[in-house]
């Protein structure tokens, strides 16, 4: 789950429009230059059973006057939740502020957008 007040906007990006600079993914936007970053390699998630698409799902995010883009693999509807703190189940998760409970009973975490711009 990404925090409603971090995106900015959601894209579908070819990946062709994904250049690399000094080794680091970057993709245009709005005339700039912003790093992407792509969800399942931060969080060493093995990839989806989902059928593989030609695009890229996208959530521009912000933090201040910076951008980065973050490669999901779906983009759901806008829900309102209830964030629920971690506690001691795990011990200071990376990019982790939380989790919630999803109207389908499944856990979700809650992602700590300016933790990925450190």
């Amino acid at each position: 789950v990404i925090p409603l007040s971090s995106v900015v906007e959601t894209a579908l990006v070819e990946p062709h429009q994904v250049s690399t600079v000094q080794g680091n993914p970057m993709i245009e936007f709005r005339d700039k230059l912003i790093p992407l970053i792509y969800l399942s390699e931060l969080f060493d998630v093995p990839p989806s059973d989902q059928q593989e698409t030609p695009e890229l799902e996208i959530v521009i995010v912000r933090k201040g006057e910076r951008m980065l883009a973050i490669e999901v693999d779906e983009l759901f509807s806008q829900q309102e939740i209830v964030l629920k703190p971690m506690g001691g189940y795990l011990s200071h998760p990376f990019a982790v502020a939380g989790a919630t409970i999803l109207g389908n009973g499944q856990v979700a975490l809650v992602i700590d957008t300016n933790a990925l711009f450190k």
